[in-house]
């Protein structure tokens, strides 16, 4: 019985292992099955994701449907209403990050993070994918280039005031052990520097904006010691000499009487900024802070020789070297007469470096023949950071050895930030509104609709026949600088620069329909070509008067023109030089407002390519007081008429689209002109016979030539 038993529960014992193994290999099935269901191509989470992405496209059309629909009820009765326009001109509001053209009658646009193909006829769509939601509005854009970037052209970019990715190599080390690190480029925002303002301040709040910025950084572990603008004597051993030393009563900003204190103008010297109720002296009245006293010292630099570190000098672009500079000309006595009226003027600068790397000064300030005031002049670089770190915290302190930052979070504010820094303004950034230093706030290559414009009652330029024609057509002149700023530098930019600018131009502003003029009234318009303002609008062809600079021939043996250069490495120019109409025999050479070529010069092998050897050894120079008759006359534009004086001040600088050159003994500047915001006329170099390049950045001002 009892064995009957046993052998009973050893057989139910045996029929459980088998069900076990048979559920187990069930069990295991199932799973695979619902793993599958799950997991698989068709499965609960990847139709899960699906859906999910499906309800974020069905948002997105949503979105980009009413976006539409309201464009389009809002400009119902707006017969001359085009989609492209509006588009282009939106960029950046609500919600718009960008938009292209395709020409086809259809054009891309990115908006709330997501890019659709819209049909610019009947406001239908397709959705094409998730964008980065960044607006991305690139210059080339409008330069009908098939998107290729133009040489020597740029969009200034202002970008944000943060802290920026900018990478690090070891500049020197200190005699207590520490290391100078400098970025690897510029920061992405520009900074202005103006007037005597600028000047006295600029060398402090340069250095307060990158301490700001890069002070909180962290390599290795080890928090950055301090962090301030690159100056001169990171680059250069520098002495500075006395120039000129007053004894009668002369003027000169405050900070200059500081600086003579130690013989040289790297350090701040102040504590705090100054302004124009925080001065010493007599205040002149039509300047600020200025200071009136005796014994006032011009020194300038004596000698300046290349540290190894001027290997890492060049970044291809203008960035501010926190180092003020004076200088004093034009005096023959030798520097012993009192205020002698040899001396012609006094000039107060801010170092930077040019695009070629060379060392360079700009004038913000300047008194003249001893006048009781002075003039102001702005400026705008980029920075180039310098950070002060433990010499713990890196091993390799060789001259050039890449170090990297510990990486900071953006978004996050405090510690979690780990040296993050964003600030709206210059101004929130140190605590106060800095007289003369302005962060630069350049707009996207878009129409800017609130634009209103001046019929210029005397005419304007037809760029299309090179004569003046008024019984055709009008011209409108937009009243103030746009926020768009371009950046022209070097050979190329001599190039590229008429033709990018008015083209730039006619992209944004050919198709208009309707402008809004000065007076609130409105106007339908024809245009026929939109274009950049040039030196003729706003001055005659003719009433030249004053002396020539310079005689430059295209033969290096013309006779008529004895003083050649001498140095063969200081006669090149652009390749546009052979195509501009310089033949000045039967009077004034006016060959360099237009563009003489219909495409860009897109060579990028190096600024040699921009420079045509035939043109090498081909300059003389000769000083005349009246037209001689020969070949190009330097600025043989400058003193005429100025005919639309009225509408040349804008408050802002601007390019305007027509060359001109300056001839010396020694060397030729090949400079592009410009309207100073209070409406005087001057020029600047942007690339010299010696191979070297120079960069500056103004707004443009808009012209529309329109069918009476």
């Amino acid at each position: 019985m009892q064995k009957q038993e046993k052998r009973k529960r050893y057989k139910e014992k045996g029929i459980t292992l088998v069900a076990l193994v048979i559920t187990v290999v069930i069990l295991i099935i199932l799973a695979s099955i619902t793993l599958s269901f799950t997991l698989g191509e068709n499965g609960i989470i990847s139709k899960a994701q699906k859906a999910a992405q499906l309800t974020e496209e069905a948002s997105a059309n949503e979105e980009m449907g009413l976006y539409l629909t309201d464009i389009k009820l809002s400009q119902m009765d707006n017969g001359n209403f085009r989609l492209a326009d509006y588009l282009s001109s939106n960029i950046g509001k609500n919600g718009l990050e960008d938009f292209s053209n395709n020409g086809d009658g259809y054009g891309q646009v990115s908006y709330k993070g997501h890019n659709f193909l819209v049909n610019l006829e009947d406001y239908t769509y397709t959705y094409q994918g998730e964008s980065d939601g960044t607006v991305n509005r690139l210059l080339k854009q409008v330069l009908g280039n098939n998107n290729e970037d133009v040489p020597g052209i740029s969009m200034v970019e202002a970008g944000e005031i943060e802290t920026e990715d900018l990478g690090w190599k070891v500049l020197s080390v200190n005699e207590d052990g520490s290391v100078n690190l400098i970025a690897n480029r510029n920061t992405g925002f520009e900074v202005s520097l103006s007037g005597i303002n600028g000047y006295t301040n600029g060398v402090k709040a340069l250095n307060e904006i990158c301490s700001k910025l890069y002070g909180g950084l962290k390599v290795n572990g080890e928090k950055v010691i301090s962090a301030r603008s690159a100056n001169l004597e990171d680059f250069y051993t520098v002495t500075y000499k006395e120039g000129k030393k007053y004894t009668t009563k002369k003027i000169q900003p405050y900070i200059n009487t500081l600086d003579i204190s130690n013989d040289k103008y790297s350090s701040d010297q102040i504590e705090s900024y100054i302004d124009p109720s925080n001065t010493s002296g007599e205040q002149a009245s039509n300047t600020q802070m200025l200071l009136s006293g005796t014994g006032m010292t011009i020194r300038t630099v004596g000698t300046r020789t290349a540290k190894e570190t001027a290997s890492m000098i060049n970044t291809g672009n203008n960035y501010w070297l926190a180092t003020r500079i004076s200088e004093s000309t034009y005096d023959s006595k030798g520097n012993t007469v009192p205020d002698s009226e040899d001396v012609r003027y006094e000039v107060y600068s801010i170092n930077y470096i040019r695009p070629d790397g060379e060392y360079a000064s700009y004038t913000l300030f300047q008194v003249n023949n001893h006048e009781q005031k002075g003039t102001n002049s702005t400026y705008n670089c980029a920075l180039r950071p310098v950070i002060t770190v433990p010499g713990s915290s890196v091993p390799n302190k060789t001259v050039g050895t890449s170090v990297e930052t510990e990486a900071f979070h953006k978004g996050e504010t405090g510690e979690a930030a780990n040296g993050y820094v964003k600030a709206d303004s210059i101004a929130s950034l140190l605590g106060t509104d800095v007289k003369g230093v302005n962060a630069i706030k350049s707009g996207l290559p878009t129409a800017e609709l609130d634009m209103t414009w001046t019929k210029l009652e005397d005419g304007g330029y037809d760029s299309l026949t090179g004569e003046f024609d008024t019984g055709n057509y009008d011209y409108y002149i937009a009243d103030r600088t746009t926020k768009l700023q371009i950046r022209l530098t070097g050979a190329p930019a001599y190039n590229n620069g008429v033709l990018a600018m008015d083209t730039v131009i006619n992209n944004l502003y050919g198709n208009l329909t309707e402008i809004k003029l000065s007076d609130g009234s409105t106007k339908k318009v024809d245009v026929v070509l939109a274009r950049n303002a040039k030196f003729e609008d706003f001055y005659e062809d003719k009433g030249v008067t004053g002396s020539y600079g310079g005689i430059w021939s295209t033969n290096a043996s013309d006779s008529t023109a004895p003083n050649k250069i001498t140095s063969t490495g200081n006669r090149y120019a652009p390749t546009i030089f052979a195509y501009e109409d310089v033949d000045a025999s039967n009077g004034i050479s006016d060959g360099y407002s237009d563009a003489k070529i219909d495409k860009y010069n897109l060579s990028t092998t190096g600024i040699k390519e921009y420079l045509t050897e035939d043109k090498r050894n081909s300059y003389s120079y000769e000083y005349y007081n009246t037209d001689p008759g020969l070949k190009v006359i330097y600025n043989a534009l400058w003193s005429r008429p100025n005919i639309n004086e009225e509408q040349a001040q804008t408050g802002t600088e601007f390019w305007l689209s027509s060359r001109c050159v300056n001839a010396y003994w020694n060397e030729a500047l090949f400079h592009f002109r410009y309207m100073a915001g209070t409406g005087s006329f001057s020029s600047s170099n942007v690339f010299l016979s010696r191979s070297g390049a120079d960069s500056y950045s103004r707004g443009l001002r808009p012209v529309l030539q329109v069918s009476k």
